[in-house]
């Protein structure tokens, strides 16, 4: 085991905004050191050896064995310092936001409570009632637990299989409140129920597409390899079902949502399609590898 350890600027934030006019708005942050740790990535490897000169034509026979050393993985885990903002200032107002750092399903993480809106007087003293407000409540999806890599056992937690998910979004004016926007999402079955965070079940863009028994990310490969031996070879290699699932990976996105009008909007997705025939594979690995169709029939 070992560590590597460096520290990034992985983002900015804004402190003045100045107008033509020379009206400024400013941003306030909350630096509390406090640190959110999202769920790391993963690197896999999987070596084979092969027998050199012996390979079989691709379009002769049955592949020869090959010789598969165990799987080669290393998490990566990511910690960020938590810089929040609190406020914006302009000439006749201030914008603030409220926020909770009760959630279960990331370790340090906030959730947005609401935005209120407040007037200023002309000498720029911030109004104590709020104009106006946003009020945002939220609940989690829960997932299922199954073998992943960071707990090949399964024994998944809060942490790993729920979700934070907005459920409303309300506008209050003093005491008058208005109608809420609802938001509906796939959930509730088999079908739309994601895996643990690291889970295998995924296809090769990352969306979940069901196949539980995944035990790794390294897709199964059938194909010709003509670097590594001196004659092309055909290769069966044994792996994870990386194909894409419609249904599947539409688990937990958003459905509808329900307007204070009375209208809605309802969202269908469906996956990406390509014609492999006309595709161009970029293939940068150390062996080139050729698409292989069914070689006993051709």
């Amino acid at each position: 085991d070992y560590q590597i350890r460096r520290s990034l600027y992985t983002a900015w934030h804004f402190t003045k905004i100045t107008s033509l006019t020379g009206e400024e708005t400013t941003s306030h942050y909350d630096e509390d050191n406090t640190i959110t740790r999202p769920i790391g990535s993963v690197y896999e490897e999987k070596r084979f050896q092969g027998t050199t000169g012996s390979g079989v034509p691709f379009d002769q026979g049955t592949p020869p064995p090959c010789t598969v050393d165990p799987i080669f993985r290393v998490t990566e885990q990511k910690a960020y310092t938590n810089v929040t903002l609190s406020y914006i200032d302009f000439q006749h107002g201030r914008v603030q936001f409220d926020y909770n750092t009760n959630r279960v399903d990331l370790e340090g993480g906030k959730r947005l409570n609401r935005i209120q809106v407040f007037k200023k007087a002309l000498n720029g003293t911030v109004a104590t009632t709020a104009e106006k407000e946003y009020v945002f409540t939220y609940d989690y999806f829960t997932g299922v637990g199954d073998i992943d890599f960071n707990d090949p056992n399964g024994n998944n937690n809060d942490y790993l299989l729920k979700r934070l998910k907005l459920q409303t979004v309300q506008e209050v004016s003093g005491s008058e409140s208005k109608g809420a926007y609802t938001f509906t999402y796939y959930e509730g079955n088999t079908f739309t129920t994601l895996p643990s965070k690291h889970s295998f079940a995924r296809d090769h863009w990352g969306y979940f597409n069901g196949a539980f028994s995944n035990e790794t990310l390294i897709p199964e490969f059938r194909g010709v390899l003509d670097a590594v031996f001196e004659k092309p070879q055909y290769v069966e290699l044994e792996g994870a079902d990386r194909e894409p699932n419609e249904t599947y990976a539409k688990a937990f996105t958003l459905q509808t949502i329900e307007y204070p009008t009375g209208g809605n909007t309802t969202f269908d997705y469906e996956s990406h399609t390509f014609d492999l025939d006309i595709s161009i594979v970029y293939d940068q690995s150390p062996a080139h590898l050729e698409l292989y169709i069914d070689p006993i029939s051709a």
